[in-house]
């Protein structure tokens, strides 16, 4: 893996412990494919190379629109990369990220109604 930039690991990891859900619902897919996602895109703006463009546009579209809370959370995070790391994340990263938020958020939504 090529070099990170120091700052970028303890900045998705405090983003990971600030997801508005039970980390003991959490799985390691879902955590490791957001996880992942996030490194990347932070490091890909930040080496000038972030993503500009994304073929899945209604998939994204439709995550959203099933939980739209996905998509306030992506811009909070890019919010964050911007005043923390001075990363200005563009859309289509926040976009991405607000998909695999949506295998999170919306997936153990269903857990916890099922766990009532």
């Amino acid at each position: 893996m090529p070099e990170i930039d120091s700052r970028v690991v303890p900045f998705v990891a405090g983003r990971l412990r600030e997801l508005p859900v039970a980390s003991n619902v959490l799985t390691d897919e879902q955590v490791g494919m957001f996880v992942s996602h996030l490194i990347q895109a932070l490091d890909r703006t930040l080496k000038g190379q972030a993503l500009q463009s994304f073929d899945a546009q209604d998939e994204i579209d439709a995550a959203i629109a099933e939980n739209p809370q996905t998509w306030e959370v992506a811009l909070n995070i890019s919010n964050l990369a911007e005043s923390e790391l001075d990363i200005a994340l563009p859309e289509t990263e926040a976009r991405i990220l607000s998909l695999h938020l949506a295998l999170i958020l919306g997936g153990n939504q269903h857990k916890k109604e099922g766990n009532q």
